[in-house]
């Protein structure tokens, strides 16, 4: 097999080791979809630009709302030589409430993703039927949505800087939980009113929309918020755009994880019993010129 002039003036160009290398263009791209080191070997800076996105929320369980997505960092920097560490934050888990251990309902809050002295937080954590309200990511991350509880509110959780809130549950009706904030948007509150257009075809507890980024050389959506538990199958949407996990109805079973690598929240449960959907893992992506 030989290798193009082309293909070999390229290889020759990169600057570094770590994660998965591609070529677009003048851009080498690095794609950390797990923690590793980014080896600086060129003996000098190097000016990059970076994608940091944290993991994403669990769902919560039971009349719950969607986890919310991972904060979604973007920008430039100047990364010095040597070894670099790069961490990829895990999704948050799904909540489950099974009868020997009350209190487990709640979506887990995900975990940051990191580099360079900079940092991407974890999506809120979705409420469910015993603690409704969702999860507040700790940073810069999306919240959870809340959940139906029939005795209280079920109002969202919190966002960061770079985030946006999850919906508020629906404690009447269908009690439908809420949708977790997205990168682009907040999550919808329960309900059948509760659209978040153009998140997903139809109504309901619709997770918020990601946010889109070229880095990779291609748009692609990352960050999406996961969907609320439904109680009419009507009202049942995908998670928000950019990987948010799909909530499930009322005797559904568990509801859909959000994309790995993508920092996307989880779904949330509808049936008492049934678990949320894990937070999506984060990713990391470095690029710089040959």
């Amino acid at each position: 097999y030989k290798i193009s002039e082309a293909q070999f003036n390229a290889t020759a160009s990169v600057k570094a080791t770590g994660g998965m290398i591609t070529f677009k263009g003048s851009q080498v791209i690095h794609t950390f979809n797990s923690p590793g080191d980014f080896n600086n070997t060129s003996g000098s800076p190097i000016s990059a630009t970076y994608l940091i996105i944290g993991g994403g929320g669990g769902g919560g369980a039971w009349c719950a709302g969607g986890g919310g997505a991972g904060g979604f960092l973007t920008g430039s920097t100047t990364v010095g030589t040597g070894p670099n560490a790069v961490v990829v934050g895990a999704g948050g888990d799904g909540g489950n409430k099974p009868s020997a251990s009350p209190g487990g309902g709640h979506g887990a809050v995900g975990s940051d993703s990191s580099f360079n002295s900079l940092t991407a937080n974890g999506g809120g954590g979705g409420g469910y039927h015993d603690d409704s309200n969702g999860s507040a990511s700790p940073g810069n991350g999306s919240g959870g949505g809340g959940a139906a509880n029939p005795g209280g509110s079920g109002d969202a959780g919190g966002s960061g800087a770079n985030g946006n809130p999850g919906g508020q549950g629906n404690p009447a009706g269908d009690f439908s939980g809420g949708g977790g904030g997205g990168a682009g948007q907040a999550g919808s509150r329960g309900g059948a009113g509760g659209t978040a257009s153009p998140t997903s075809v139809g109504s309901g507890p619709v997770g918020g929309r990601g946010s889109e980024s070229s880095i990779t050389g291609y748009p692609v959506m990352y960050a999406g918020g996961g969907s609320g538990g439904a109680g009419t199958p009507g009202f049942v949407n995908g998670g928000g755009y950019g990987g948010g996990g799909k909530g499930s109805i009322d005797g559904g079973g568990d509801a859909e994880p959000g994309m790995a690598n993508t920092g996307s929240g989880g779904g949330g449960a509808r049936s008492n019993g049934a678990a949320g959907g894990d937070g999506g893992s984060g990713v990391v992506i470095i690029s710089y010129a040959q």
